[in-house]
């Protein structure tokens, strides 16, 4: 009868002991699947957020070039720039604004660091994308 009893509590204890272990099989999996997720989702994030910015960039970029050619400045354009865009495009963007010289050199010059600013926002956001797909 002992014997029986022995068994009963070795046979008890391996399926405890394998249903443990199922239990932690299922747990490292969802934990791995969750990291997972929550990679893709910051890349996925962090792709849409470029694309948008660059979109916005573009536009803005081209009714820049059409306000320096009247002088004009469309003020969608100019809210864009100020809530929309990084604080370097506007920090730009101002600068040329208080420039009292109008000369067509110093537009182009402005033109172009405005251009490097969003460049270099956009190379910014890259790196966090390529910093992630490297995880």
């Amino acid at each position: 009868m002992n014997d029986l009893i022995t068994g009963s509590i070795i046979g008890s204890s391996g399926v405890a002991l394998g249903a443990i272990i199922g239990l932690i099989g299922n747990f490292a999996n969802s934990i791995t699947e969750y990291k997972k997720w929550k990679v893709d989702k910051k890349y996925n994030h962090l792709i849409e957020t470029r694309n948008k910015t660059e979109k916005t960039f573009n536009d803005v970029y081209e009714k820049i070039i059409a306000g320096m050619k009247t002088d004009s400045y469309d003020i969608s354009a100019m809210t864009t720039i100020f809530k929309l865009c990084p604080k370097e495009v506007s920090e730009e963007f101002l600068k040329f604004m208080d420039d009292k010289n109008r000369s067509i050199e110093n537009r182009r010059e402005h033109l172009l660091l405005i251009s490097i600013s969003m460049k270099e926002y956009l190379s910014s956001l890259d790196k966090k994308i390529y910093a992630v797909i490297d995880k």
